[in-house]
């Protein structure tokens, strides 16, 4: 495929095709603690252009609050309301299955306040309340992997019909370094895997990126801040993920651009069966 130098340019170009972008966040725009050559410019033009955005993340453990004070830390001007998280679906799930109220464990973070809370659900991460919840969370940061895992493994064993929940299907990500870090997804597959053999099987529920719950809660959030329906097709996911950002939008009707700032190499995406619509170097 052919690999244009910037997004930017080809935007200023092209702006009547679009009503509004969607914009993935680690990766696309910022690495670690380090924002990407060009991300403040293009969310600048975009404001100038009155081009509508959506920040489009997978990363479930932080709150819009604090996803925000990180973002503006490193120099880029976002408000708490232009940010999409996998964990915004939860309030989806509750409803769904009337777990408002309820108790729910919860691995690790799901950020400060947590959005199983603010979704109407009681979210406890002691395990010793672990037989009185009704599904399991997977969320992300630091805490005790060995002792969740197992306690984890053997309530789905005792209670196969409680869902196990996942807002960031991510096996790993990248640090600043580049080096990878497991995320949600890879403990995810470890769960299903060790109870598979036992012949157990669970549900599971993932919200974020490349499955339609996130896509259909950012576009409902678009179509609120018009007020009118928008065409999918009129819509540009930007992200730096050919297994999330690219599969995910395309498989909801969304254009899509790859920027090759994150984990995606061009290697990757020659030997892909997955393609984007247009492949860039950066913004």
């Amino acid at each position: 495929m052919k690999i244009f130098p910037s997004f930017r340019r080809w935007i200023k170009a092209n702006r009547d095709g679009l009503d509004a972008i969607t914009l993935d966040i680690d990766g696309t725009l910022a690495n670690g603690k380090n924002l990407l050559s060009g991300a403040a410019d293009l969310l600048a033009r975009l404001r100038a252009d009155e081009i509508p955005f959506i920040l489009l993340t997978n990363d479930g453990s932080n709150s819009p609050a604090q996803k925000v004070r990180d973002l503006r830390r490193y120099g880029l001007r976002i408000n708490r309301d232009e940010i999409v998280s996998a964990s915004h679906p939860l309030d989806e799930f509750a409803a769904e299955r009337k777990l408002v109220g309820k108790k729910v464990f919860v691995m690790g973070s799901l950020g400060q306040p947590s959005y199983a809370q603010m979704a109407g659900m009681t979210p406890v991460t002691d395990i010793a309340q672990l037989t009185r919840c009704h599904a399991v969370i997977i969320g992300e940061k630091r805490y005790d992997w060995q002792n969740n895992i197992n306690a984890v493994i053997n309530f789905l064993a005792a209670n196969p019909q409680k869902p196990l929940v996942v807002p960031n299907p991510d096996a790993y990500f990248l640090n600043a370094r580049k080096q990878m870090r497991l995320a949600p997804g890879a403990l995810t597959r470890l769960i299903k895997e060790s109870l598979k053999d036992r012949s157990i099987e669970i549900e599971t529920v993932f919200l974020g990126k490349p499955h339609p719950r996130i896509f259909r809660h950012s576009h409902a959030v678009l179509e609120k801040r018009l007020g009118r329906a928008i065409p999918k097709k009129r819509v540009m996911m930007i992200g730096d993920s050919l297994a999330s950002d690219v599969a995910g939008a395309k498989s909801f009707g969304y254009s899509v651009s790859l920027v090759l700032t994150g984990v995606t190499t061009r290697q990757m995406l020659s030997e892909s069966k997955v393609k984007p619509d247009l492949v860039f170097k950066g913004l």
